[in-house]
C-alpha cells in the first residue's frame, strides 16, 4: 500500500512539474519584439544597393506598438506598418537598425541577463524575422540573414526558412553574442540572393528569443529532486 501510495504521489508530482514547465513556454516562445511599426523601420539605414523605407501600406502583423529597438520610444504607440525593402543589384549586402549601445531594453531582449557595458559573458538564443519575398526573376536562390555589429566582432548568420503557406516566410536563425564592451552595438540583416526583377520585398515583426538557460536549469533541478524524493520513498 504504501509503495502504491509512493508511486502516485511521485507520478503526481512529476505531472505537475511539466504542466507547470508547458505553461511558462508559450511566453518564452513569443519572445520579446524588437522591431514592428514603420517607425521602428524607419531608423533603419540604407547599405550598398539596398534601400529600405518604412511603410504604413503595408504590414505582415497588426502591431501599433513599438518594438524594443525603437531608440525614440521603444515600446510606446506606433503604426502598423512594415519595411518595404529594394534590392539594386549584386547577390549579398547588408542593412542595419539602429546603434543600440544605449536600449538597455533592446540588449536585454537578447540577453536575459541583460547585457552591460564591460560582460563577457556569451549569451545565445534564436532571431525570428517575417517577410515576402519578391519575384524571383531568373534567379533561383533567396535568403535572408542576421547581422551583429559590435565591439570586435562581425557576425553574418544563417539560418532556416519556413514557407507560412500565405505568401510569407518566416527566418529562424540561431546567435550567440560574445561581448567584450558595448561601445556600439547594430542589429541588421543580410540579403543573399540572386533574385533580379528588383521588386520591393517586406520585413516585418523582427523577434528574439533568447536561450532559455535558468528555466532549463530549474526544470532538471526539479527533475533531480523529485527523483530523489522517489528513490527515497523506495
Amino acid at each position: 500500500m504504501k509503495t502504491r501510495w509512493a508511486g502516485c504521489l511521485w507520478r503526481t508530482t512529476f505531472g505537475l512539474c511539466l504542466v507547470a514547465i508547458s505553461l511558462s513556454m508559450p511566453s518564452l516562445a513569443r519572445g520579446t519584439v524588437l522591431f514592428t511599426t514603420q517607425e521602428d523601420w524607419a531608423q533603419w539605414s540604407n547599405s550598398g544597393n539596398i534601400t529600405t523605407t518604412g511603410v504604413n501600406t503595408v504590414s505582415l502583423d497588426s502591431s501599433t506598438i513599438n518594438g524594443v529597438g525603437n531608440n525614440a520610444s521603444p515600446g510606446g504607440a506606433g503604426t502598423n506598418g512594415s519595411m518595404q525593402t529594394v534590392w539594386g543589384g549584386g547577390t549579398f549586402n547588408y542593412f542595419s537598425g539602429p546603434g543600440e549601445q544605449g536600449n538597455q531594453a533592446f540588449l536585454s531582449a537578447l540577453d536575459p541577463g541583460a547585457i552591460a557595458g564591460t560582460s563577457t559573458a556569451a549569451s545565445s538564443g534564436i532571431l525570428t524575422v517575417s517577410y515576402t519575398r519578391p519575384p524571383a526573376g531568373t534567379g533561383n536562390y533567396f535568403q535572408l540573414g542576421l547581422l551583429l555589429n559590435y565591439d570586435g566582432n562581425f557576425s553574418q548568420l544563417f539560418g532556416s526558412e519556413t514557407d507560412n503557406g500565405d505568401g510569407t516566410f518566416t527566418a529562424t536563425i540561431p546567435y550567440t553574442i560574445n561581448p567584450v564592451s558595448m561601445t556600439y552595438f547594430q542589429l541588421g540583416l543580410i540579403y543573399n540572393s540572386n533574385y533580379n526583377t528588383n521588386t520591393p520585398f517586406t520585413i516585418d515583426k523582427i523577434t528574439a528569443v533568447p536561450e532559455p538557460a535558468s528555466l532549463t536549469l530549474g526544470v532538471l533541478g526539479a527533475v533531480a529532486m523529485i527523483w530523489c524524493g522517489r528513490r527515497k520513498m523506495r
